[in-house]
């Protein structure tokens, strides 16, 4: 990277004048033309504005404190893009958009500041998307993060307003929880590849409820859910196989939950469980016996050298490193491993971890989340939790995203920075689970009876 690469330049003080009035008044124009009285649509511009302020904040923080990262080789790449495009060597710009680098003319690379980001597709086509974007951003930082923020904005502007139809009461319960939450929103805010996984994980969510409740246009539903899956795979697949394995496994739960019920043939509830709970050895076993070969003891132990490399790193220059439990190949220890890389996510770094007042904030978020965490499972009781468990599909997919992304963002990250930017995804879903539980004890408590929100035919 060039010593006087920059992402604030003098553009940022002209193009997002042009750009921010427009996209402004597009919304208030869809807000008074197109949406309806209901007392959550009031927070669409204020969701914008908040994001909005947001860029300017990250775009200051990266450029004055850290100084570096990710978010500067994706805006140079995104400069020469549009360079060899207004340079007039169209020849040049077709192949960094649409070639991969091994295929790359030696007057192409020249356009080429970091070899690496092309190598990687993951990083090549973060570097398209925001390249395409700049092409009307004029080397505007700020302008390409606010395209990215607008993609990202209205996936979660589509799920929020779904889930507010869904359950009308907790409108601005939501709203905090998708339009408000501080990590989700803040790292959305930026020439990153989170603005695009935050609103295709939405757009996928609020696509596969409308599915299930046999509502809008079908084709159109499946259109969204395989544009987004597909960006997803591209940019970030395993948040992809954690959001399809959350769906899967709730499908098959909910599947085995409607033959429980049935109460002519109470064989085949036993069957049910049996066979869920046969499976469920059988898939412990089989990750057992499956970390006993070649390549998975390779990769065991890349983790453990990389999490060595970074602590002695961050003990040297006085970082934000962490550990994990020590992974042992038996099912409790699987066990005992992943729920250390899943609290690490959650509830991490904790005060006395902090090296850098920086963390500050990340630190007290993550204990704000553990007693909220602890307040609802508290005021839920065994009973609703067990309640919603068995009978909330959407509960049963957030609580399974969270589980499988918490896990994952927990094992690769080895530092505090990278783990509050890579959990950002599941964070909405993570405080979403909690709001259907504080949901139906409390309908549980003014009506009598558990909330029919809850109830299978409901889909949710």
């Amino acid at each position: 990277m060039p010593d006087e690469l920059r992402i604030l330049t003098a553009s940022d003080f002209i193009v997002p004048i042009i750009w921010v009035p427009i996209l402004l008044f597009v919304l208030a124009f869809v807000r008074v033309r197109y949406m309806g009285s209901e007392p959550w649509n009031k927070y669409l511009l204020a969701g914008f504005v908040v994001r909005l302020v947001s860029i300017i904040f990250f775009a200051i923080i990266y450029q004055f404190v850290y100084g570096t990262g990710d978010t500067f080789l994706y805006y140079q790449e995104a400069v020469n893009i549009r360079s060899a495009l207004f340079n007039g060597d169209v020849s040049s710009f077709f192949q960094l958009i649409f070639a991969s680098y091994e295929q790359y003319s030696p007057t192409t690379l020249t356009y080429v500041s970091e070899a690496y980001i092309h190598e990687a597709s993951h990083n090549h086509l973060m570097v398209v998307i925001a390249g395409l974007f700049n092409l009307f951003a004029h080397n505007s930082y700020i302008t390409i993060a606010v395209f990215l923020m607008v993609y990202s904005y209205f996936g979660m502007w589509q799920l929020y307003t779904y889930l507010c139809r869904l359950y009308p009461e907790r409108y601005q319960a939501l709203a905090v929880i998708f339009l408000f939450l501080p990590t989700p929103f803040f790292w959305a805010s930026g020439v990153m590849k989170e603005p695009l996984c935050m609103g295709a994980v939405g757009l996928i969510v609020t696509a596969l409820l409308k599915l299930i409740h046999k509502e809008g246009n079908v084709k159109l539903h499946l259109l969204y859910i395989l544009f987004n899956s597909l960006l997803l795979y591209n940019i970030k697949g395993y948040i992809l196989l954690c959001l399809a394995g959350a769906c899967l496994l709730a499908s098959v739960l909910v599947l085995v939950s409607k033959i429980a019920q049935s109460k002519r043939f109470s064989f085949l509830r036993m069957g049910a469980y049996l066979a869920l709970g046969i499976i469920t050895v059988l898939a412990l076993n089989k990750m057992v016996e499956s970390f006993e070969t070649e390549g998975a003891q390779t990769i065991l132990k890349q983790i453990g050298t990389t999490q060595a490399a970074q602590m002695i790193a961050n003990d040297e220059s006085g970082g934000s490193g962490y550990t994990l439990s020590e992974f042992n190949p038996t099912p409790t220890g699987v066990i005992i491993f992943a729920s250390s890389a899943l609290n690490t996510t959650l509830f991490r770094p904790y005060f006395w971890e902090l090296k850098k007042v920086i963390m500050l904030l990340n630190a007290l978020e993550a204990f704000l989340t553990l007693l909220i965490s602890i307040a609802v499972l508290y005021y839920a009781g065994i009973r609703t939790t067990i309640h919603t468990f068995r009978y909330s599909y959407l509960f049963q997919v957030c609580l399974f995203f969270t589980i499988f992304l918490g896990v994952v963002v927990g094992i690769i990250s080895f530092n505090y920075g990278t783990l509050v930017r890579y959990k950002a995804p599941l964070l909405p879903f993570y405080f979403l689970s909690l709001l259907l539980l504080y949901h139906n004890e409390k309908a549980k408590r003014e009506r009598g009876k558990h909330c029919l929100q809850c109830a299978p035919k409901r889909g949710v």
